[in-house]
């Protein structure tokens, strides 16, 4: 018999116990009644009697559905607590109104009284040896007993990162100190989080739907990168952002409050000076405003970066897996389950070595990967990712920014149609 099962046949007989002591008590208070009418009682004490039983009878009618249809409450002792207390109260009553009633009677009301309480405190601690009492024979979890073997499960994970993976650019993020910082214009042309930008005098700066200069979140140099395929082996990416709890996101292609600017052609020698920029209102993350506030961006600072290449597989966030799944299972001549057991397919040692490199992850190309579900546009890869890491944080739980783009117009090097989202945890 499982737990439920056993719960409820409780239930049940607590309903039933409960029953049958209401309606001796009804008698028991109506036997009373018919004594005290005999005998001269008071009115009051009729009012109190009918009041009183039909409140207890009620109570513990409420109290076994209660029980029943919330198993976990926590308030069934104090309820009983409370039943107890009236009784005794009742029972002080019963014994002042009737001091001037004949001497059957009032003996009856008092005995009647102690009776209540005796039955309360037996109840009380029945109530309480009952949950103190360890479950006799409770069953043991069971473990989820999984699909695949250990074996099986390890293998499949590494044929899909073999036959999926692509390469992608890895980027570290390292916070830059006022002490081991280079002058602006020594850096002006290189990649980084945050910061000044690089831009040109004569040039629009790019500004938020209200005019405000945005903020620049990254600069990439492609050539201070390894190539991949479809991305350029040089000129200046960068990716812009309004100063707002969304971060400029529209969760969409609308470039109204971001901006991804590419500079084909640049020179550190036409680059704007920090003093000229800052004169033109372009500020950093970094910056306070008048009234001694920060931005609202995802960055606490700047930061320089450093590239290594790395193969990206796919992963668990995106559609593709599915039929990655099945793939490596036909491949391997495993019977395929379906990916809804996900728990137990996948042994742990099998998800660390899908999951091996994804937090924090800041990335170019590969496959993108999501802290929650999102249905991407079709035809799109990854531009760009920025994962949250020490000194950057998307939202109030580690979400992670995607930059997306039609392969195409990677590959015109066309950024007018980029799709900008992130995601957090809540």
């Amino acid at each position: 018999m499982d737990k439920k099962e056993r719960e409820k046949q409780f239930d049940y007989w607590v309903l039933h116990k409960r029953f049958i002591f209401a309606v001796v008590l009804i008698v028991f208070l109506l036997h009373s009644a018919v004594i005290g009418s005999f005998s001269g009682a008071k009115e009051s004490f009729f009012s109190s009697i009918g009041v009183f039983s039909v409140s207890w009878a009620s109570g513990f009618f409420l109290l076994s559905i209660i029980r029943i249809l919330l198993p976990k409450i926590s308030t069934r002792r104090f309820f009983k607590v409370l039943a107890f207390i009236a009784t005794i109260i009742l029972s002080f009553r019963i014994v002042v109104d009737m001091m001037d009633a004949e001497s059957l009677y009032a003996h009856s009301a008092f005995s009647f009284g102690f009776l209540f309480a005796v039955l309360s405190i037996c109840e009380l601690y029945y109530v309480k040896k009952k949950s103190d009492e360890p479950t006799k024979n409770a069953e043991k979890p069971k473990e989820i007993e999984m699909l695949y073997t250990n074996e099986q499960s390890v293998a499949i994970a590494k044929k899909v990162i073999e036959q999926t993976s692509v390469p992608a650019v890895k980027i570290k993020a390292i916070p830059e100190s006022d002490t081991d910082s280079f002058a602006f214009e020594k850096k002006v042309c290189s990649s980084r989080f945050g910061g000044l930008p690089y831009w040109e005098a004569g040039v629009s700066y790019p500004t938020d739907s209200e005019g405000n200069p945005l903020y620049l979140l990254a600069q990439i140099n492609f050539a201070e990168l390894p190539h991949i395929p479809d991305f350029p082996t040089q000129g200046l990416l960068q990716f812009f952002i309004a100063n707002d709890e969304d971060f400029g996101c529209s969760f969409s292609e609308n470039q109204e409050n971001w901006r991804v600017i590419f500079h084909e052609d640049f020179d550190a020698a036409r680059a704007m000076s920090e003093k000229s920029l800052r004169s033109y209102g372009v500020r950093s993350c970094t910056d306070e405003d008048e009234d001694g506030d920060l931005p609202m961006t995802p960055l606490d600072g700047e930061f320089s970066l450093s590239f290594s290449e790395i193969k990206s597989p796919v992963n668990q966030s995106l559609y593709e897996f599915d039929d990655a799944f099945s793939k490596a299972c036909k491949t391997l001549k495993y019977h395929f389950y379906d990916i809804n057991n996900f728990t137990r397919l996948i042994t742990n040692e099998a998800n660390d070595i899908l999951y091996a490199d994804k937090t924090p992850l800041h990335q170019l190309g590969g496959y993108p990967y999501f802290s929650e579900d999102m249905d991407r546009p079709d035809g799109y890869v990854l531009l760009f990712q920025m994962d949250s890491d020490e000194g950057i944080l998307w939202g109030k739980n580690s979400g992670v920014a995607h930059f997306l783009i039609p392969r195409e117009d990677l590959l015109n090097l066309d950024f007018s149609h980029v799709f900008y989202t992130w995601d957090s945890i809540y």
